[in-house]
């Protein structure tokens, strides 16, 4: 994974996330939307483990690569909604 200001970026083909909570990734002050992503697949397939994205523009945005399972990932609701849970740019099924 690569740590950004935006969030983070998985370019690896196979990962696991677990425990993770991706939160608050939001543009502020002159920054685009398109850079509030909290979590961005570039040809990667994660397998995500107990995971939550609350309160991000995009709680998860795929460019390329396969579309990742998201059997054990939870989006925030209410206060803690995503503007877009996943966005699927260029995914295969």
């Amino acid at each position: 994974m690569v740590l950004n200001p935006q969030g983070e970026e998985d370019r690896t083909q196979t990962s696991t996330i677990e425990n993770t909570i991706f939160k608050d990734h939001r543009a502020k002050y002159g920054s685009s939307m398109a850079d509030s992503k909290g979590l961005l697949l570039k040809n990667s397939t994660p397998i995500f483990t107990n995971s939550a994205f609350n309160n991000n523009y995009y709680g998860i945005y795929v460019e390329l690569g396969d579309c990742p399972d998201l059997s054990n990932v939870s989006f925030g609701t209410e206060e803690n909604a995503n503007s877009v849970d996943i966005y699927l740019s260029n995914c295969s099924p």
